[in-house]
C-alpha cells in the first residue's frame, strides 16, 4: 500500500520487516514543511526511509538528515554547518 506524502510524493513499503522508498522528494533543496512533517511519520511508521536517485554531498545529506531526524544533530561527524540549518 503506498502512502501519499503529496500528490506526487509517495512513500512505498518494501517488502522486508522495516523501510519504505520515497519518490518524488528531491533532498538536495529545502523540502517544505508539510512534506519534512510527513517524512517524519514515515520514518515513525516504517523506520528507514530509503531515497534512491539522489545526488548529494556531503553537507547537503547531512542537512536532509538532521531536517528528518533532528537528534543527529549531536552525532560525532555532522557539520556545524548542518545542525545550524536544522529546524527548531
Amino acid at each position: 500500500m503506498a502512502i501519499p506524502v503529496e500528490s506526487s510524493k509517495l512513500l512505498v513499503p518494501t517488502r522486508g520487516a522495516l523501510g519504505a522508498v520515497v519518490h518524488g522528494v528531491d533532498v538536495s533543496t529545502p523540502l517544505p514543511a508539510d512534506t519534512i512533517l510527513a517524512l517524519k511519520q514515515g520514518l515513525l511508521d516504517h523506520h528507514i526511509l530509503i531515497f534512491q536517485g539522489q545526488d548529494l554531498s556531503e553537507e547537503r545529506r547531512r542537512k536532509a538528515e538532521v531536517s528528518l531526524h533532528p537528534e543527529t544533530a549531536d552525532q560525532p561527524g555532522v557539520s556545524a554547518s548542518a545542525r545550524a540549518h536544522a529546524p527548531e
